[in-house]
């Protein structure tokens, strides 16, 4: 009787259930706990040697370690070809290898992957002046140009010059359109070609020359859309073959212009003026237009 009594006069409520495994914090703080969590697992297997044992009993993963050292010491991974674009000059290696041994030591990664890390190093040192014997006359000279376009300024780092000379000159809004004094009284060498985005840069300034680059932005995300949603592994790879080899031209035409890479006779897609180049750059448009014909419908595989 007096439990039915108790029941009468207290209303009954649910009980509070609480999910297993969420946490009642707000995402950032919870994204920061896993955080610190993985580091310090990462720590203790370095220590230890062994795969650590999370609550549950089960080890964490090794694509967790990998993962975590992938991301902590990308210098690392590129060290090697660091040190063979250093390796000109004996000095400047020696100093890049003391800093090196310090990200090693800072770092602290696995003794194996240290070990490989500073031998790879060593090697590329050695391999780079053998490589560098090899190179014929003009090859070295571009590269030598590529580092400072002061070494020839009239006859190798001519053009390199007279390129920054017009995108600079270009200003913001740029000189007007077929009003470059560049390329009007030609100082700017293979302007219709392999220096076009000099052209760009100089007659429609920095405005100009983001639009254009935005351009080829779009096209890139466009076309990778479209090899995501292709039925079948074939067009998928032509469409991503296509988006590659525009990437790699405008990439090695835009940074020769700059000087950020060695001058190389590379056009710019859908720019520069040639008969062949722009017809394959077309016939590759018509080709990625029916890739998205028959892949319209299917789910995006990349969410762009």
């Amino acid at each position: 009787p007096e439990t039915a009594a108790l029941m009468r006069a207290a209303p009954w409520e649910p009980p509070v259930t609480r999910s297993v495994g969420r946490s009642s914090r707000s995402p950032k703080v919870a994204s920061a706990s896993s955080r610190r969590a993985a580091r310090s697992m990462v720590e203790m297997r370095r220590r230890t040697g062994r795969p650590v044992q999370t609550a549950c009993g089960r080890s964490v993963p090794g694509k967790l370690v990998a993962t975590w050292l992938v991301i902590r010491a990308p210098s690392l991974l590129a060290s090697p070809g660091i040190s063979l674009v250093l390796a000109f000059s004996t000095g400047i290696w020696g100093a890049w290898f003391l800093i090196l041994v310090a990200l090693v030591l800072w770092y602290r990664p696995y003794l194996l992957e240290g070990v490989v890390i500073v031998l790879m190093n060593v090697i590329m040192g050695g391999v780079a002046p053998i490589l560098w014997d090899k190179l014929k006359p003009y090859q070295q000279k571009r590269l030598l140009v590529f580092l400072d376009p002061n070494v020839d300024p009239q006859a190798s780092g001519y053009h390199v010059t007279q390129s920054k000379v017009a995108i600079g000159s270009g200003g913001l809004f740029g000189k007007g359109f077929t009003l470059g004094s560049q390329k009007r009284l030609k100082f700017l060498p293979e302007r219709h070609t392999d220096f076009i985005f000099s052209v760009v840069g100089e007659e429609l300034g920095f405005i100009g020359v983001s639009v254009a680059l935005s351009l080829f932005l779009a096209l890139f995300l466009r076309t990778t859309r479209v090899a995501s949603r292709a039925n079948d592994a074939f067009p998928s790879l032509v469409a991503f073959g296509l988006v590659s080899a525009w990437f790699v031209h405008v990439i090695v035409n835009v940074g020769m212009t700059l000087n950020l890479m060695p001058v190389t006779g590379i056009p710019l897609p859908f720019f520069s003026y040639g008969g062949s180049f722009l017809l394959v750059s077309w016939t590759a448009v018509a080709i990625l237009l029916r890739i998205s014909a028959e892949g319209r419908g299917q789910p995006d595989a990349i969410g762009l």
